[in-house]
C-alpha cells in the first residue's frame, strides 16, 4: 500500500541535521532520521507499532505539530 510522507529537513545547525516526517493518512505516524532514506525506514517502524496499538486498543492520535512548509513523497509500504 503507498502513503503520502509529510516531512522538513530539520536541524539546530549545520552538524545536527535530519529530517522529520509523519504519513498523512494515518495520524500519529511520525518519525525521524539523519537521512531521507532512514527516515522512511523509521516511518515504516512508527507504522508498524501504530498499527498494532491501533488494533489492540482501537484508538487514533494526531500529530502534535504544524507542517504548513513541508515537502511531501509517496512511501511504498
Amino acid at each position: 500500500m503507498e502513503y503520502t510522507l509529510k516531512y522538513v529537513k530539520s536541524g539546530i545547525d549545520e552538524r545536527i541535521q535530519g529530517y522529520a516526517g509523519y504519513l498523512m493518512e494515518i495520524p500519529g505516524v511520525c518519525s525521524q532520521g539523519k537521512t531521507l532514506e532512514e527516515l522512511k525506514e523509521n516511518i515504516k517502524s512508527a507504522l508498524s507499532a501504530m498499527l498494532e496499538v491501533l488494533k489492540e486498543e482501537q484508538e487514533t492520535v494526531e500529530p502534535a505539530f504544524g507542517w504548513d512548509k513541508a515537502k511531501t513523497t509517496p512511501i511504498e509500504l
